[in-house]
This record gives C-alpha cells, structure tokens and sequence, in this order.
C-alpha cells in the first residue's frame, strides 16, 4: 500500500510537469490548478452532492447561470474563481441536492459563509444604504 501511494504521487507529478492534468492525465490544468475543468467539477459534486457522477449536473447548473456569479453578475471560471454554494445553508437544514445549489465567485461564497439568502442580501442593502450617507 505504502508503494502505491509513492508511485501516485510520482505519476500525478509527472503528468503535472507535461503540462496535464494531475488526476486523470487527459487535459490541460485549468489556470492556476493542477486539475482539469472535469476533475474539479467531478471533485465539487462528490463534495457538494456526495457522488462525483452528479459533475454534469453541476456543469449544466452553471451553463444555466449563464457562466455568471448569481450575486455580483461575474463572469465564473473553473479552477479559478468559481465556487460552489448552497442556497439554504447546511447549518440551517440545508441539503445536498442540485437544487438547493447555485454558483457563486469564491470572495462571495466566503462572505455569505452559513448565512441565508435572505439575510445576506439584507446585510448587503445595509452596508450599501450606509455608504450612501
């Protein structure tokens, strides 16, 4: 077991210095990750949905989103900024389904972190309403 460990490690390695994807050694890395478009979006449905079969879900969720962050309208790029949230928030009952999914810019996952929709976009007219004084 201890050897197969080592000879992973030394093929992700290879692949990564031929220009490949680390994990499945198919395609090109995307921007400043080791994996492919495929393996990330296959790594963020196991997360996110427990079984890394539902990728295509996540892949047509965010064709549906238009490639947009649904808060601040920016463009998403896998393995780069793109960032996978839950609507109704685990802590708060939320579930790990498809629709209770959406995609969001990493800086705006992180900031609405275990709040609701709801009460995000209520703490966000108040930050707005209080520069505008």
């Amino acid at each position: 077991m201890f050897k197969r460990n080592i000879y992973d490690k030394k093929t992700r390695q290879k692949r990564i210095r031929a220009g490949r994807c680390g994990k499945c050694g198919k395609y090109k890395p995307a921007y400043t990750c080791r994996m492919c478009k495929y393996c990330i979006l296959k790594e963020m449905a196991r997360r996110h949905t427990g079984s890394s079969k539902n990728w295509y879900k996540l892949l047509e969720l965010l064709k549906k989103q238009k490639y947009l962050c649904i808060y601040s309208g920016q463009r998403l790029i896998v393995g780069y900024n793109a960032s996978v949230d839950h609507i109704i928030p685990k802590k708060s009952g939320g579930r790990n389904e498809i629709k209770n999914l959406q995609w969001t810019t990493m800086s705006v996952n992180w900031m609405k972190h275990s709040l609701s929709e709801k009460r995000f976009l209520k703490l966000i007219k108040r930050i707005v309403d209080f520069k505008e004084l």
